[in-house]
């Protein structure tokens, strides 16, 4: 036999058996994706075309092509990110790596850097959540090519704070919902909201500032980073009923029953936001009205959480059984 044609048999059995230790590899329960599997990813871009729908949205459909899962998991994303922040995160990978061939369908809605589901108030920026939950989100889930068996929810920072409003306001929707390093303090709004009506600019300090400044010294926030922040929630709410009327601490309060969903709050313990305490006084309204929630604090600024834990529990045994009443 020619050498060329022994040579090209040999390299035939070698691929071979390649090929055969790939497939016991991804067939093995052990076995992880060292990089990110190949996706489904869909995106579009909707404009606005009628007076009742003045938001225009983005929004990604990324589904792991083979998985056999009919699950949706929507994902909110962070101030500054967008509808493909889900697949660029460095956490997706792990999210893909523990999941294997039964990941859900991940679903990404944007309505630019920075937004905020706020009901509609008169600010000329809210009105989102009505939006979000009577047209986007339906939309959204039009164009999936099956029924969801069940919809989780995920939200980072900003994304945390919107899904907050989502957990709180619509429960029925969801089995399980997870806030990463979520976009929530606790402020007085007294305080915050006191000099409205003053055009006494003589003072060194307004209510304002000085609530703000506690709040730095209670928390090691940066007090740039705060002011940012507060800033962004000012532009949404502007005055004391609309905040009110969409506080997570006291909405937690007040609404959660022990038919919620499961929570999974996890937050950086050095966040330069101060996150960590509003996650913790969240977390604590929640499991002092008896639903089920869980609450990690890891070492890490913001937007630290602890990924292993949170996609655990997202794996983790689903409730069977769903009879809750939609709030709003």
């Amino acid at each position: 036999m020619a050498p060329e044609l022994l040579q090209n048999d040999y390299m035939k059995n070698q691929i071979k058996k390649i090929l055969m230790v790939l497939v016991v590899l991804t067939l093995s329960p052990s076995f992880s994706w060292a990089t990110m599997p190949p996706l489904d990813s869909k995106c579009y871009d909707v404009y606005s075309q009628h007076d009742y729908d003045q938001h225009d949205y983005s929004f990604c459909i990324d589904q792991e092509k083979g998985s056999t899962s009919q699950d949706v998991l929507l994902y909110l994303h962070g101030a500054g990110g967008s509808e493909h922040e889900w697949v660029n995160s460095p956490y997706a990978e792990t999210f893909y790596s523990k999941w294997g061939m039964k990941a859900p369908t991940v679903i990404s809605i944007s309505y630019g850097k920075t937004w905020l589901l706020v009901e509609k108030n008169d600010s000329d920026e809210s009105g989102l959540y009505e939006h979000f939950t009577q047209i986007a989100l339906p939309h959204v889930e039009s164009m999936l090519l099956f029924h969801p068996a069940k919809i989780m929810l995920v939200g980072a920072s900003m994304g945390g704070f919107n899904a907050s409003q989502l957990y709180l306001k619509q429960p029925q929707l969801f089995s399980k919902v997870a806030l990463a390093c979520p976009a929530l303090f606790e402020l007085d709004s007294k305080a915050i909201y006191s000099d409205d009506d003053s055009d006494n600019n003589d003072d060194d300090s307004s209510d304002m500032d000085s609530e703000v400044s506690k709040y730095v010294a209670r928390t090691r926030a940066n007090e740039d980073d705060v002011n940012f922040a507060l800033g962004v929630y000012l532009d949404y709410f502007p005055d004391e009923d609309s905040w009110n009327a969409a506080s997570p601490i006291d909405l937690a309060a007040k609404w959660v029953t022990p038919a919620f969903p499961p929570l999974y709050v996890s937050c950086g313990d050095a966040d330069q936001f101060g996150f960590f305490e509003g996650s913790t006084l969240f977390t604590n309204a929640v499991t002092k009205n008896g639903a089920s929630a869980e609450l990690k604090i890891v070492p890490g600024p913001h937007c630290s959480f602890d990924q292993d834990g949170m996609f655990g529990f997202l794996m983790g045994t689903e409730m069977t059984t769903r009879n809750i009443a939609s709030v709003r």
